[in-house]
């Protein structure tokens, strides 16, 4: 009894000593405490309290370490961190997590001593992991390459431990991440001799190249173009026994890794990851063994890769060797789960945390790590639970800005910023913010001010040095400037930029142009820099030390020599010199190193052409084209070598002259304010796919209205796959002068001084530049008739004779001209002097009225459809931002049917996804992934249709994209084959039926459509293996909502005021409209708009009161609207009667028939938004009145519509009225517009019709 008496007080008192602690917090977590309210000075004072804990030293220190650098104080950030290291008993981790900071390494090439004496220390630490080890080793070897001791730096190198000689297979295409997945015969084809097709149809084989980065990180960019591309990489593993081993791998791109054809490694996502972060175990054979990657580019800009075959703790295995010489291997029969092995630095924080919940320095670290690696959605998740628990500091909010430059999420980012300049305006960061701010704006003085501060708080460091020179600079105080030039240089000897400040100085200044050059020589013996170097050789270029200038060049090749970029620098200056052998000599190297460049061939060209030897010249030409069909310039030079005239020559010139000189006047055309004299497009479809246009427009000024309409001209093209070049802009004074026009860096034209009778003259033309898929197809459109005259409209296209295309005039007859020129056929389709189209009330679109070509090589809507689920199959991928969300989304929530989901998954979208309009037409197809834009909160259609697919599809609901034409795109842009959408939606497929989604209006209920979408041209586009009818279909939703509305109106009478009492239901679309109209407006605003919506209908003072809304701030299937109107004067007196009219809300107005007769249907749709309207009118008569004469039942029909009244007056003293309105038909052809004007006249009378009522006679 004692003794459990005894155990108990001892538990109790353990129990209140934990207490005591928890509710007394530590030095460290006060530290902590104040770290994240930005008290940095308190922290500072409570984490050097914690040091003399041993319990809390190593967290005080490291905590300590990251306050330091919050302070840029980076070399007392960084001992102390070498105190930790050398106290900790597990310091490996930490090290890791902190390495990419400038605490440590961050993007340091060049170590200062004492970071260099520890990192060769603690390299030889027989506990540090092999990863570390590897990457130590890497930093090292960088630092001594740049301080130009080339045989320790490769020392270095070599102890990394990685796969090297490799050879090299590419590019085959990755548009918007569709080459990850497809097999490009990589796998099974392992031979030199095994022929492949790159992206652009070209033969390319495996080669081997001699060269690569000293590094160990394989880049492709020096063999291959990165932009969509997929590349391949293979090296020989020799074993001597058979063994299990650990491949190590990091990347930028995708990745696929196989081991002797059995695949290893599949990760699609496109990150910037260290060395070693995926890891897979895997067997070897004894012999020879095939290791394959897979980079993909798409998304991101590099494409490298470093493998390491390595032990358990990442220590390189010592007894295989590597090979770029195909060997023999066994095919492996494995198959391995691809799922990578956790990443030893990850794992330790992700359980320090499990241990240990109230350390937020483990969630920091662990952000560091994510953030290293291209995590940047995981960083953001242990960021935001720091600043939920912590609250939000300065350390959080500047990493949370770097995870968001990592997302790509520009709102968020510039938050992030915002937040620390007005939270902590004392920080370093926030005060590099304000000083950039002040540089932009030119407030100098504001500058200097911030730059005194920072000093003052946390001394002078290479941030204050930086800014004071660029105050100096921009305030032109250029003796300042010299002075601090050569202080900031003679104390940073290795800063290329403050040296290349002086050596600007010493040739521009002191025109001392050899003592200029004496600067970078001597920077040089000591520092490699490629930069610096080509400097140096332009340098003595310029002062005419040819020989020196070369050899620099020569220098820098032989430092660098996997440096294409360097080798065609070398050879274009060569060339320039007329030293054509020793060019041609450097360009075998670059071949011999990328022989797929379609540059090098092309400068060959020109070489060879200067040698004139044509035979060699028209050789490399060639294989420039062959290698990139888009190299116009290649394309060029090969007809002027065969004296052929230039390819725009080949079409018949019209006489601009002639026109102009035979031009209508004003007189002729009083009801136009100008007149087009030519309009005219030359295509040229080349043999490889590639295609350019010229575009000639000249447009005579009538009138001062004409001067407004054309004194702008904006030209349509796609700067990412387009070039554009501009012949001509000009205008043609009435006197025959010719006044240049104005235009900018992009695709403005401003044709000044115009004035009436000018012609306005512009020349331009475009190139594509796009590869992939698409690019080897051709389709256009072409109006002939305008809202202006015109005098010729000229469509011509010179096509190869074998290409097979198919091409219709929609709306008459337009036979082209077939001519044989050279070996294409040239057609030309011509109709001239058209009258101008005049404009009528909702007529169609031009393409559906006026002659239109269309044109397109294009066989039929699979390719097109098989061609957008290339384009977006990678967008649908799931990750962890996707994973969350949908937990997030389902939680708590069971047994949901599939249609229950799709409509959480709707209205969270709708919700919470902002709408940005793009257009679609200018090739931006590609949507972004699903994560992205949850994180960012925006998208336009395609980017939030997507979203809606991936969120359906993680949850096993059956949904895909639809590409749409919308009806107010035309019903005719699509009558072949082409990618002339203009929009993109949802289709949901549940329990046999199809629902079509319109994701951009975030008022719009689930299951309705708006106008523009229904009966509109679609095609559904496949999801993974599914199958689709590949065909253009309409968008019919036959068991949707309708879009409609049911008006009631309780009408009384207040002598001769009107009092109504409305009550309205809004359903699909135009509930869609009434919450756009009132949902994001006050109370105030709301009571205004609808008092001015009302008053709109009476022709006497009104005022609405009592204003209330349902389901006004959700997406239910309707609204309601209600309120009371009070119409002043409504009733008018005549001989004893009272007169009135009923007050409806919804009348159609006479305007859209204003006109007699029609030339052009009506698009009704676009005027009559509601597919039908019911309105239900109970008019009290006032006591004692009657009405005059009992009205009588109307019914009016016609082909378009329907309208009924139906008077109902069983209820004594009261008049029930019921009003009905369907619209029967989208368009009114010509034929029917004579009874639909009709009919709609016929409505106006029994809508405004007066009724009277008088006293009942007794």
């Amino acid at each position: 009894m004692v003794k459990k008496f005894f155990v108990l007080q001892l538990f109790l008192q353990l129990l209140f000593v934990q207490l005591a602690l928890s509710a007394n917090p530590t030095d460290y977590q006060k530290g902590w405490e104040f770290f994240s309210k930005n008290d940095r000075v308190e922290a500072r004072k409570s984490f050097n309290e914690a040091l003399n804990n041993p319990d809390t030293k190593s967290d005080a220190l490291l905590s300590l370490s990251l306050l330091e650098w919050n302070e840029n104080h980076l070399e007392a950030a960084f001992a102390n961190f070498q105190k930790f290291y050398e106290t900790s008993p597990i310091p490996y981790p930490y090290f890791y997590a902190l390495s990419s900071l400038p605490i440590l390494f961050e993007a340091k090439q060049i170590l200062s001593p004492a970071e260099l004496a520890f990192y060769e220390k603690i390299v030889l630490d027989p506990k540090l992991n092999g990863t570390q080890r590897a990457s130590v080793y890497e930093h090292l070897g960088t630092h001594y390459a740049k301080m130009n001791n080339q045989q320790k730096a490769t020392e270095y190198y070599n102890k990394m431990g990685t796969l090297k000689n490799w050879q090299v297979l590419g590019s085959f295409d990755n548009t918007s991440g569709s080459g990850y997945s497809k097999d490009w015969g990589a796998v099974s084809k392992a031979r030199s001799t095994d022929v492949f097709k790159n992206k652009v149809d070209a033969d390319v084989t495996w080669y081997a190249p001699k060269y690569n980065n000293p590094n160990n990180w394989f880049y492709f960019d020096y063999y291959f173009y990165l932009n969509n591309s997929i590349m391949y990489a293979q090296t020989f593993v020799n074993s001597p026994v058979a063994q299990e081993v650990y491949l190590r791998a990091g990347t930028s791109g995708s990745l696929k890794v196989w081991v002797n054809d059995a695949l290893v490694a599949a990760v699609p996502e496109e990150r910037n990851c260290d060395l070693d972060i995926y890891a897979y175990k895997v067997k070897i054979n004894q012999g020879n063994n095939r290791i394959l990657v897979q980079i993909g580019a798409s998304d991101i800009d590099r494409a490298n890769f470093l493998v390491r075959l390595t032990d358990e703790n990442a220590n390189p295995i010592s007894n295989i060797s590597s090979s770029d010489v195909y060997a023999d291997y066994t095919v492996s029969t494995e198959k391995y789960n691809t799922t990578q092995l956790p990443f030893f630095a990850e794992e330790y924080f992700l359980n320090q945390i499990e241990k240990s919940k109230d350390n937020p320095l483990n969630y920091f670290l662990l952000s560091e790590i994510y953030l290293r690696n291209d995590k940047s959605y995981e960083a953001i998740k242990a960021l935001k639970h720091v600043e939920s628990v912590w609250g939000k500091s300065t350390l959080s909010s500047y990493r949370l800005h770097e995870a968001y430059v990592r997302a790509q999420n520009q709102t968020d980012y510039e938050q992030e910023t915002e937040t620390i300049k007005n939270t902590d305006p004392n920080s370093i960061f926030a005060m590099q913010t304000k000083f950039d701010e002040a540089i932009e704006s030119e407030k100098y003085s504001d500058a200097e001010e911030i730059c005194a501060n920072a000093k003052k708080l946390y001394g002078e460091s290479s941030i204050t040095d930086d800014w004071d020179l660029k105050i100096a600079s921009y305030q032109k105080r250029f003796e300042d400037v010299i002075a601090l030039a050569k202080k900031l240089y003679k104390n940073n000897p290795t800063r290329a930029d403050y040296m290349q400040l002086n050596y600007i100085i010493e040739l521009n200044v002191n025109k001392k142009p050899k003592a200029a050059i004496a600067i970078m020589e001597k920077f040089c013996k000591s520092i490699s820099d490629d930069g610096v170097l080509g400097a140096l050789a332009k340098a003595y270029l310029d002062q005419g030390m040819t020989e020196k200038g070369l050899a620099t060049l020569y220098k820098r090749l032989s430092l660098n020599p996997y440096a294409v970029g360097y080798y065609d620098n070398l050879m274009s200056t060569l060339f320039g010199m007329q030293r054509y052998n020793e060019a041609l000599a450097v360009s075998e190297k670059a071949l011999a190193l990328a022989p797929y460049i379609s540059n090098v061939y092309n400068t060959r060209g020109f070489i060879y052409k200067n040698m004139n030897n044509a035979d060699k010249a028209r050789e490399n030409f060639n294989k420039s084209i062959y290698y990139s069909p888009t190299n116009y310039d290649s394309r060029n030079q090969l007809r002027l070598l065969d004296n052929k005239k230039e390819m725009y020559e080949l079409f018949p010139k019209t006489n601009l002259q002639n026109l102009i000189d035979n031009a209508p006047v004003a007189k002729d055309f009083p009801e136009d304010n100008s007149i087009v004299l030519l309009n005219e497009y030359q295509h040229i479809v080349y043999p490889e796919g590639a295609k350019e246009y010229r575009y000639e427009i000249a447009t005579k000024i009538l009138n001062q209205s004409g001067i407004e309409t054309w004194k702008e001209y904006g030209i349509g093209y796609n700067g990412y796959s387009q070039k554009l070049i501009v012949d001509k802009a000009e205008v043609i004074k009435a006197n025959g002068n010719v006044v240049k026009a104005e235009t900018d860096d992009d695709n403005q034209v401003v044709f000044t001084n115009l004035e009436v009778n000018d012609v306005l003259h512009l020349e331009y033309r475009i190139q594509d530049l796009s590869t992939g898929k698409l690019a080897k197809q051709f389709f256009d459109h072409f109006l002939f008739k305008y809202s202006i005259p015109s005098v010729v409209n000229k469509y011509s296209l010179l096509i190869p004779e074998n290409k097979k295309f198919n091409y219709k005039v929609v709306n008459g007859s337009v036979e082209p001209v077939i001519t044989t020129v050279e070996n294409m056929k040239l057609y030309t389709w011509e109709l001239n002097n058209q009258p101008a189209v005049k404009s009528e009330s909702h007529m169609s679109e031009l393409i559906d009225i006026m002659p239109a070509l269309q044109i397109s090589t294009i066989d039929d809507w699979s390719y097109v459809s098989d061609w957008y689920k290339d384009l977006t199959t990678s967008k649908f991928k799931s990750d962890y931002v996707l994973k969350e969300t949908v937990a997030e989304l389902m939680k708590d929530k069971t047994n949901l049917t599939d249609l229950e989901k799709a409509k959480i998954f709707y209205n969270y979208i709708l919700e919470n996804i902002a709408y940005s309009s793009v257009d679609f037409l200018q090739s931006n197809y590609i949507p972004q992934k699903a994560s992205r834009t949850i994180t960012t909160r925006l998208g336009d259609c395609k980017d939030l249709s997507t979203l809606f697919v991936t969120l359906c599809r993680e949850v096993g609901v059956n949904a895909n994209l639809v590409l749409i034409s919308t009806r107010n795109n035309g019903n005719n842009g699509l009558v072949l084959p082409s990618i002339g959408f203009n929009h993109c939606i949802a289709q949901l497929n549940v329990n046999n039926r199809k629902y079509y989604l319109e994701l951009t209006d975030n008022n719009l209920p689930f299951g309705a459509a708006i106008k523009e979408d229904l009966n509109a041209q679609i095609l559904p586009i496949p999801f993974g293996t599914e199958k689709t009818d590949d065909k253009l279909i309409r968008l019919e939703m036959p068991e949707r909502m309708l879009n409609s509305s049911v008006r009631k109106q309780l009408v009384s009478f207040a002598k001769n005021d009107m009092l109504i009492d409305r009550k309205q239901q809004f359903y699909g679309s135009i509930a869609s409209y009434q919450r756009a109209e009132f949902k994001n407006v006050g109370a105030e605003e709301q009571l205004k708009n609808m008092n001015e919506a009302v008053a709109s209908n009476f022709d006497v003072s009104v005022k609405v009161t009592d204003l209330g809304f349902d389901n006004l701030e959700n997406l239910a299937d309707s609204m309601s609207v209600a309120y009371k109107v009070e119409v002043k004067n409504a009733v008018q007196d005549v001989a004893g009667m009272k007169i009135f009219k009923f007050p409806w809300t919804d009348t159609n107005s006479l305007d859209i028939v204003a006109a007699e007769k029609r030339e052009f249907p009506m698009d009704y749709w676009a005027y009559q938004t509601e597919d039908r309207t019911k309105e239900i009118l109970t008019i009290e008569l006032p006591q004692g009145k009657k009405m005059v004469e009992a009205p009588q039942n109307v019914k009016l029909e016609c082909p378009s519509a329907l309208y009924s009244l139906v008077f109902d007056t069983k209820i004594p003293g009261k008049l029930v009225v019921t009003r009905y309105f369907e619209r029967k038909q989208d368009q009114i052809a010509i034929s029917d517009y004579a009874s639909f004007r009709d009919f709609l006249n016929k409505v106006s009378e029994n809508d405004n019709k007066q009724y009277a009522f008088k006293s009942m006679i007794i």
